[in-house]
């Protein structure tokens, strides 16, 4: 099952910055990403997009204080962590959805034999109810509206275990961004607190660490922050805060790099951090922000250079 919709795949409509072309092996999105489309068996009231998260504009004004408005974010304030994003970050090149959809169903018969509702549950896309509150994550709530609503019966399969069991593996639907492996090891080498921070719809914290260990990744990674494990997606503040939390460091001694305007460069800038936009997709429209990203990278070969001169 993939968590974003290629419908939905982009919703963010103007970059602020021009996207550098770049070819893509595949026409479908991250399976990292949330999904808020419809789906014939899924009731709306799970899964619409809140009526006004298409045509927002993200603003400091509305969430800052005026002194963290004015605030530089490259005074010479020493650099103590790096927190990355991971779909399209760290890892892209997806393959399409009916291959995620195959891989995740092959998952769900090892872990519990066949069921009947297995077809229509990999295809199935879920999200938030219209209304809900902006940003929350309740993956676990959702499913079990899912079945409610869709007239299969979970028999007795855990929740949690389903969504664990059907979080495919990156390794096998996507491939690491050139340069992520020596960016996060040179990272880690030069004393940063090294975190992932990702919005997941099936992958809590432990199946990003799997996820690391498949890569051989997990040494030089220091934590992970979920969306699905933190309730929150980004660009709430909650989910940062966790992050700098468990990096022991105060907004303005890190740095976020991720591919999304909204979720990564405006989440993490309205706290007081750095933040460093690795360009997507050729085309891929970005929500209109109102502050600019510290650095542009292409791929994460550039970033060693780029946290350099903020050490």
């Amino acid at each position: 099952m993939v968590t974003r919709s290629p419908r939905v795949s982009r919703d963010f409509r103007t970059a602020p910055v021009a996207s550098r072309p770049r070819m893509s092996t595949c026409g479908d999105p991250s399976p990292t990403r949330i999904v808020r489309s419809t789906s014939p068996r899924v009731p709306s009231s799970a899964t619409t997009m809140p009526r006004d998260a298409r045509c927002r504009h993200f603003s400091m004004k509305a969430s800052c204080s005026k002194s963290s408005m004015k605030r530089r974010y490259d005074t010479g304030v020493a650099l103590r962590s790096v927190l990355l994003d991971i779909g399209d970050t760290i890892v892209e090149g997806w393959p399409p959805r009916e291959r995620v959809n195959e891989l995740t169903r092959e998952a769900l018969v090892r872990a519990f034999g066949e069921r009947e509702w297995y077809d229509a549950f990999v295809s199935a896309e879920f999200g938030p109810a219209e209304g809900a509150e902006a940003h929350r994550q309740e993956t676990n709530r959702w499913v079990e509206e899912w079945f409610v609503n869709s007239g299969y019966g979970l028999d007795d399969v855990p929740v949690d275990r389903l969504r664990s069991a059907g979080s495919v593996p990156l390794d096998l639907v996507g491939r690491l961004v050139p340069g992520a492996a020596d960016a996060l090891r040179w990272s880690k080498s030069r004393g940063l607190v090294v975190g992932l921070v990702t919005n997941t719809l099936w992958r809590g914290d432990d199946e990003v660490w799997e996820d690391l260990r498949r890569f051989g990744l997990h040494e030089a990674v220091d934590h992970v922050v979920s969306s699905h494990s933190v309730g929150w997606q980004k660009p709430h503040e909650a989910i940062f805060q966790r992050a700098l939390d468990l990096s022991r460091v105060p907004a303005a001694d890190a740095v976020m790099v991720g591919d999304r305007m909204v979720q990564d460069v405006w989440g993490a800038k309205r706290l007081g951090m750095r933040a460093v936009w690795r360009r997507p997709l050729a085309g891929a429209p970005q929500e209109p922000v109102d502050v600019e990203p510290d650095a542009v990278i292409d791929d994460l070969t550039e970033l060693p250079a780029v946290l350099e001169r903020w050490m």
